[in-house]
């Protein structure tokens, strides 16, 4: 049986979602509830980062603001790292 997933935080991943607008910071919650669930549920649009964020994948906070975390395995527990989160443009200069 695999053990729930451990989530983590960088400080700047922190830092960055304090700095958001509320409702970045609350919108935030739900895909990380449907990651637990169902991490390439199509509305994440979860999807792996190539260039300097190579390693990283990405999925939809809102329209605009995307998460960026790693996912690893301890023995059979998940362990999800968020490192950044920002709006399109500010992560991707896009």
């Amino acid at each position: 049986m695999k053990s729930e997933p451990r989530i983590e935080y960088t400080p700047l991943f922190t830092k960055q979602r304090k700095a958001a607008p509320v409702e970045v910071k609350e919108a935030f919650l739900e895909p990380l509830r449907v990651y637990l669930v169902a991490p390439h549920h199509p509305a994440l649009r979860n999807h792996p980062l190539h260039g300097k964020y190579a390693g990283l994948q990405s999925i939809d906070v809102t329209e605009d603001y995307r998460a960026l975390f790693r996912e690893t395995y301890k023995g059979d527990q998940a362990v999800i790292v968020f490192h950044l989160i920002g709006t399109h443009k500010e992560l991707y200069g896009l």
